[in-house]
């Protein structure tokens, strides 16, 4: 198979495995778009990112007015306050909180757990490997 056709199944693979690991996962306390934002900022967090809600509207293409919607559901929680930036006070800044990232750590755990069945036939090694590939990508991605 070239090059590019393994490009494309591994683009619609990604998506399907997205799409079914996480969303076949069970959910305690948080809603999967909610789970989905928290990601989102710890990601960004990893990698001192700070993320406006224009920014996240942007990244997961749906409008401002239901980031900011879904903001204020997790401000709610604790998970999330919003910081005005000190230089230019028309920057606001979404920004996770130690209970956010608490209850992202948890939900992880609980998809952790859902997922050993799925990867129970794979070896260290073979995990590693996935992961170090997976790894490679999401750095090129990163520096894009």
């Amino acid at each position: 198979m070239k090059k590019k056709e393994l490009i494309k199944k591994c683009c619609v693979l990604s998506d399907y495995l997205t799409m079914r690991l996480v969303r076949g996962c069970s959910f305690e306390g948080i809603t999967h778009s909610e789970f989905m934002m928290l990601r989102m900022l710890v990601t960004s967090g990893e990698y001192n990112e700070n993320l406006t809600v224009t920014m996240i509207s942007d990244r997961i293409n749906i409008s401002k007015a239901a980031v900011s919607q879904m903001i204020t559901q997790l401000e709610s929680k604790n998970w999330v306050n919003r910081k005005t930036d000190k230089n230019d006070k028309r920057l606001v800044y979404v920004c996770l909180t130690p209970e956010g990232q608490a209850a992202y750590e948890s939900q992880l755990e609980t998809i952790g757990h859902s997922m050993m069945e799925i990867f129970s036939e794979l070896s260290v090694q073979d995990m590693q490997k996935l992961y170090d590939v997976l790894e490679t990508i999401s750095n090129k991605v990163r520096h894009a």
